[in-house]
Parts: C-alpha cells; sequence; structure tokens
C-alpha cells in the first residue's frame, strides 16, 4: 500500500507516468521521499554512431542510429517542489565527460525552477542535449558505467548493443510504415524489417511469401523479399512467423539441396530419418547414412542395388481397403507427396486407415523400395542432368546456354557441357556447338535460298 506522499508530487509522478508509459518509469513509494528513475527514449539519429570497445587483445564495434535510453534518477524531498529535487544521470554508452556535463546542466535546470515541477524540464533537457551532441564515435572503456558496475569492456559493448536493439526496435513497432507488397500502411509491430537492408514489410505477407517458398520447395535460403536484395532471415523470425514444424522443414529442405551439391554427402531418403549420408567413395553411387545407417542407391534413392539398372518411379503411394460412410468398402490411398506434406495432425489421421502411424510409414518405406512407375522415364525423354551436380534440367523455351537452379552452373542444352563461368557464349563462338546459341526450326533449316 502507498504511503500518503503530498498531492502535487504524486499529481506529477502520475502524468510523468502517463507521459512515458508505465514500462519507462519506476517509482519507489516504500520510503519517507518519492524516488525513482525515467527511461529517457532519445530520437534516432541522422547518421550511425560508430560503438566500440577494446581489452588490449580483442576489438569488436557495431553501428546503430538508436542509443539506448538515458536514465534520469530522482529524489523529491518530502517538501518538493518547496525544496530542490535530486537529480542523477546514468547512461550505459555516454562517456564520462559528457556525462558529467549533463549532470551539471540538470543542476541549473533543478535549482533556476525551485517552486516548480520539474521531472518534466528535466526529460526535455536531456533529450535537448543528447540530439544537439555530435556524436560520431563512442568509445566504452572506462566509462562510467563500467566503473560503477565493475564491467569489462567487452562485457559493456555486449549490454550497450542489447539495449540499442532494443530501443531500435522500440521505436519501429511504434511508427506506422509502408508495406512495399500490398502497400498498405501498418503499424511496425505488424510489420517485419530486414536487416541490414531496412527493407519492410507487413508480416502477413511476409508470411504468406515464406510459405509459398516452402511449398515449392525453393533451393536458396529465404531472404528479404524484395528484388535482387539477399539479406538473410534469422532463425528466430522464420519460427515467429511458420511455427516450429515448418522451420524444421524448411531446414531439411535447406539441408537436403546443400548436401546434393556436395561430392562426399547426401541425404538419407527414409522418411523417418532424412539426416546427412556418406557418399562411398569406393563403390559407385552407394550412400550410407550416418544415423540411420541405410545403405541407398545416391541415383534413384532406393535401397542399394550394386551394378543393376535403377528402376522407374513416380507418385509412390500406399493404400488401405476401408469401409466408407454408406457401408461400401474401397480403397484409401496416401501418395507420398500428401504424406510429406501433411501436418503430424493430419498424418497421425492418415495413419488411422493403416492400423497406427508407425504401419504408414512402414508401408511408405515399402512402397518407395518397390514402386516402380513412369517419372524417371519423363525425366530420360524430357530433361538433361546437369554435368555437375546432375539435378534434371528441362529447357522449355530460349537459348541453349542453360543454368543449373541448384550449382548455378552454365552448361549447353546440345552437348552438355560445363561452359565457362565468366564468358559462358564463347562456348557458342567455335566448335560443334558454332551458332548454335539458339535452335533453328526445322522448317527454316530446310528452307532453300532464295
Amino acid at each position: 500500500m502507498k504511503k500518503q506522499f503530498p498531492l502535487e508530487q504524486t499529481e506529477e509522478l502520475d502524468a510523468v507516468v502517463s507521459c512515458f508509459g508505465e514500462e519507462f518509469v519506476s517509482v519507489d513509494w516504500s520510503g519517507d521521499e518519492l524516488k525513482g528513475v525515467i527511461s529517457v527514449v532519445l530520437e534516432p539519429r541522422l547518421q550511425p554512431v560508430v560503438i566500440s570497445a577494446t581489452d588490449g587483445k580483442d576489438y569488436r564495434q557495431f553501428e546503430t542510429k538508436q542509443l539506448s535510453p538515458v536514465d534520469l534518477h530522482f529524489r523529491l524531498p518530502v517538501v518538493y517542489p518547496a525544496e530542490q529535487a535530486m537529480i542523477d544521470v546514468d547512461c550505459m554508452w555516454m562517456p564520462t565527460s559528457m556525462r558529467n556535463t549533463m549532470v551539471k546542466r540538470l543542476g541549473d535546470v533543478v535549482h533556476e525552477n525551485v517552486g516548480s515541477a520539474v521531472l518534466f524540464l528535466c526529460c526535455e533537457d536531456v533529450k535537448k542535449f543528447v540530439d544537439g551532441t555530435e556524436i560520431t564515435e563512442l568509445r566504452l572503456e572506462g566509462n562510467h558505467f563500467a566503473r560503477k558496475n565493475k564491467m569489462r569492456p567487452m562485457e559493456v559493448l555486449d549490454v550497450v548493443r542489447r539495449e540499442c536493439e532494443k530501443a531500435e526496435l522500440l521505436e519501429f513497432e511504434g511508427h506506422c510504415h509502408d508495406c512495399d507488397v500490398c502497400f498498405e500502411n501498418k503499424l511496425g509491430r505488424e510489420c517485419v524489417r530486414f536487416s541490414p537492408c531496412g527493407h519492410t514489410f507487413c508480416r502477413e505477407c511476409v508470411t504468406a511469401y515464406f510459405n509459398e517458398r516452402l511449398t515449392a520447395q525453393e533451393i536458396s535460403p529465404l531472404t528479404c523479399l524484395s528484388d535482387g536484395c539477399e539479406s538473410s532471415v534469422p532463425q528466430k523470425l522464420i519460427i515467429e512467423l511458420l511455427g516450429q514444424e515448418e522451420f524444421d522443414r524448411y531446414e531439411r529442405i535447406l539441408l537436403s539441396r546443400v548436401l546434393d551439391t556436395m561430392d562426399d554427402l547426401a541425404v538419407c531418403p527414409r522418411i523417418t530419418c532424412q539426416k546427412p549420408a556418406a557418399r562411398s567413395q569406393a563403390t559407385e553411387n552407394l550412400g550410407t547414412c550416418l544415423i540411420c545407417g541405410y545403405s541407398f542407391c545416391t541415383k534413384c534413392r532406393r535401397t542399394f542395388h550394386g551394378v543393376q539398372q535403377c528402376r522407374n518411379k513416380f507418385d509412390i503411394s500406399v493404400s488401405a481397403l476401408v469401409e466408407n460412410e454408406d457401408g461400401t468398402w474401397g480403397l484409401r490411398e496416401v501418395t507420398l507427396q500428401e504424406y510429406l506434406r501433411a501436418t503430424p495432425e493430419e498424418r497421425i489421421e492418415m495413419g488411422w486407415w493403416y492400423g497406427g502411424i508407425e504401419n504408414l510409414e512402414a508401408e511408405m518405406e515399402e512402397a518407395m523400395i518397390k514402386a516402380d512407375a513412369h517419372s524417371h522415364i519423363w525425366l530420360q525423354e524430357n530433361s538433361k542432368k546437369c554435368p555437375k551436380c546432375s539435378i534434371p534440367i528441362q529447357k522449355t523455351e530460349g537459348c541453349n546456354k542453360m543454368t543449373c537452379v541448384m550449382c548455378k552452373t552454365f552448361l549447353c542444352w546440345k552437348c552438355e557441357e560445363v561452359m565457362n563461368q565468366k564468358d559462358p557464349y564463347s562456348h557458342f563462338q567455335s566448335g560443334t556447338c558454332r551458332d548454335q546459341l539458339f535452335d533453328v526450326p526445322e522448317e527454316l533449316d530446310n528452307d532453300e535460298d532464295f
């Protein structure tokens, strides 16, 4: 229960809390005198400030336009405002000389306004002083905050970086921003700002974009939505927008694509595993999972079959005889694609028809081994393999200079050779593919000259 303090003091503090927010004002009502801390939030700097620290061996720095708040400590005597308030300043990034100047300024403000409420005046003077001071670089070694808390320079740097990032996020969330996708103006808390590019989009558009990329099983890592921008996406943001399950699937897709480009590693094809597998250097096309020990063919991803030709596979599925609602019986089919894209709840529901999820997984594994369908034949007839990573490539239109979506290798569609990465078009200036950048239609090729 609060003690009884002069009405003028409590009204001033209530006004301060109302103006700055409860999260930025802390008041101790337990003593004979009111005391507390006001965190004065600063405006963003026009130019970035370099904040650095060294311990004699290592040197680290970071840049920010948003400095963390300045803490204004106050103590109000019983007869305040008739008697001067006690004011002090604490700031983790502020040099000692700058702090001393600020404390002197605030002392003058308090002295010149005896008999009046000064907390607002002090907060405004803090903002005015910091905003009016040219700050391009801040060194943290031995400042007042470090000495007071007996912290090493690198420890102070970590704390300052963390607090500046929090202040930057707070400033971003408190303002409205235009989404470059849907063009709607939304509050920062409803938006995502990528780093270090600073491009901003609403969370709804970013979530839809990420989901689309995962549904299409895009090969490259998730990045900023802006064309040509390669700013990466923090794991925390992906989990926040898509959930842990979708993030795990994203990592599996990414790992699979990365391993597919490596000569010595592959991905275990077993549904319940999908961990890294070692490619044999002695036996062609043999992969062995490093986790479950499963041996498989790295070309068709079935059980290893030695020198025998790979069997075809397409639309792998399993089926079970089930009773319909009308009392009739029929086959209930689950394709591999449906299974892989299903949520855990949907997989459990699928597994119910097969006597449990374990049985469904076992049947799916068996189907992968036994299935003999037509996708491999279609790929043989309609695509060619990248000479570097062996991923199938299909050409629908355009010239004969192709780019592998997996490893980014340039290759010739006609002769299937790897082209010069710096000057791929030189391939069509000599040899068997001379002047063959574009295919000439057969009817034109057979026309006689006039």
